[in-house]
């Protein structure tokens, strides 16, 4: 199986040019053996795996009060709106942060009893399947991944762009299994020091398969199109 992800990961590398690996998210009962130490966000743990390092992120070993409940490792922690409002500033009240949480709970809820980790490596390293493939990636290859994944079917991704980062690349694709593009949550982008060009793509791992199949017959991936289609020069845009 190890082939397998390190097969993928490095024909995405190679194909559409990203910065760092594929980052291989699973719930798993066991923690991945060879993982770092010590407390992260889920936006952070999702930076690390990027860039090389295995994460464990348990109750006790996520320090986001937020992301503790909707990765599905526990409850909601008490206050947890108070902090959204009045430390964090993203809300404008508590009413206003109750109504956001109700809303994204609703679309799709946190996995709660799942698993007692949820494991974070590049792609490359994942020593379970993974239940999602998350790409840190500009938006031309966020474009190429969503034609992928589509080539056969023509079906668009039922996106969901906002939310706290953690939610909408991991909750939202893991509970409706739908592809998803995320721009993730200001106050997780500046803390963990995204890169303001990047954003993330999601895939549930069961449409791997069609991503890495549809390489060699899309423009998205190899092929070249054919008769008079000629693209443009870059200084030619408009």
């Amino acid at each position: 199986m190890d082939a397998i992800w390190k097969g993928y990961s490095q024909r995405l590398k190679d194909i559409l040019g990203l910065e760092g690996s594929p980052v291989a998210v699973t719930y798993s009962n066991v923690p991945a053996q060879d993982a770092s130490g010590g407390r992260h966000r889920a936006c952070g743990a999702i930076l690390a795996a990027r860039n090389g390092e295995a994460i464990n992120l348990t109750s006790e070993s996520c320090s986001c009060k937020g992301g503790i409940h909707h990765l599905g490792l526990g409850p909601p922690r008490e206050g947890l709106e108070a902090f959204l409002v009045y430390e964090e500033k993203l809300w404008s009240s508590l009413a206003v942060a109750r109504r956001m949480r109700y809303g994204i709970n609703k679309e799709a809820p946190p996995p709660l009893g799942l698993a007692k980790f949820v494991v974070f490596s590049p792609l490359e390293r994942a020593e379970l399947k993974p239940d999602l493939v998350l790409f840190l990636c500009d938006p031309e290859q966020a474009c190429r991944l969503i034609a992928l994944a589509s080539f056969d079917e023509g079906l668009l991704p039922k996106a969901n762009l906002g939310g706290p980062l953690c939610w909408s690349a991991i909750t939202y694709p893991l509970v409706t299994g739908n592809l998803n593009v995320s721009m993730g949550d200001i106050t997780a982008r500046r803390m963990e020091g995204y890169d303001p060009e990047e954003l993330i793509v999601s895939i549930p791992i069961n449409k791997m398969p069609q991503v890495i199949g549809s390489i060699d017959h899309c423009i998205a991936g190899v092929a070249k199109p054919s008769g008079g289609f000629e693209a443009p020069h870059s200084e030619d845009r408009r």
